[in-house]
């Protein structure tokens, strides 16, 4: 089993000027601060395991991450990709059980994290922060929801557009929006098998809805997208 790389943390962040200022801060409280450790990681590694006790919260600061889990048959189904802003952990803390997927870094990643113990410390200060992160989990809920009757009642072609208008978000960089997703990813997230995958990207790129680059994605039509995406809802 892969092991959990926060087990060796030992280096408390003690300056965050520059990450306090920042426009877009991953922390949502202020006091939260000077409770976190912060941590770099590369392509492949991984956060958690399934079987792994939860003991604490995630912050992503960059980078961008899978969550994954395996079913019977042995094989991967990508649950989600989260980026910037994003928080993981925090279900299985809050219900204080073990995880449940595996979660890998698929672009280099700094992220922030926060004991359990500390986190439980400024809950009791400060009662807006577990009302928050219960505001989370019920938006967690509503999201795995909305997937499951799209994974149910969508047609791949309808679920591959959503897929890509979403994952453009996650992707933006300015005005830009360059989707660094392997294609066997790609399926995974949609559903689908690869083939069926790039047999309906070779359809949108005909189409004009998207262009690609190697691996890259490009979005060249949104609103052509969201057409498609609208016929199946």
């Amino acid at each position: 089993m892969r092991t959990n790389p926060f087990s060796s943390l030992n280096q408390r962040e003690t300056s965050f000027s520059s990450f306090i200022n920042n426009e877009k801060s991953v922390l949502p409280f202020a006091e939260m601060h000077d409770y976190v450790e912060k941590k770099f990681f590369r392509k492949g590694q991984i956060l958690f395991n399934p079987g792994v006790i939860a003991r604490g919260l995630f912050f992503i600061k960059s980078g961008k991450l899978k969550i994954s889990r395996y079913g019977s048959n042995a094989k991967e189904q990508i649950i989600k990709i989260l980026s910037e802003g994003d928080v993981l952990g925090h279900q299985a803390l809050l219900f204080k059980k073990k995880f449940s997927d595996y979660a890998e870094v698929i672009e280099d990643a700094e992220i922030f994290y926060m004991d359990a113990r500390d986190f439980e410390f400024l809950c009791s200060k400060n009662p807006e922060i577990m009302a928050h992160f219960v505001k989370l989990l019920c938006s967690d809920l509503e999201r795995i929801e909305e997937r499951l009757v799209s994974l149910a009642y969508e047609p791949v072609r309808g679920r591959l557009a959503s897929l890509l208008l979403e994952l453009e978000v996650i992707y933006r960089n300015g005005s830009v929006a360059i989707i660094n997703l392997s294609r066997s990813n790609l399926a995974k997230l949609a559903g689908t098998a690869k083939e069926t995958a790039i047999r309906l990207l070779t359809e949108f790129k005909a189409e004009g809805l998207i262009s690609s680059e190697g691996q890259d994605l490009i979005i060249k039509n949104p609103k052509g997208l969201k057409r498609i995406a609208k016929l199946y809802h």
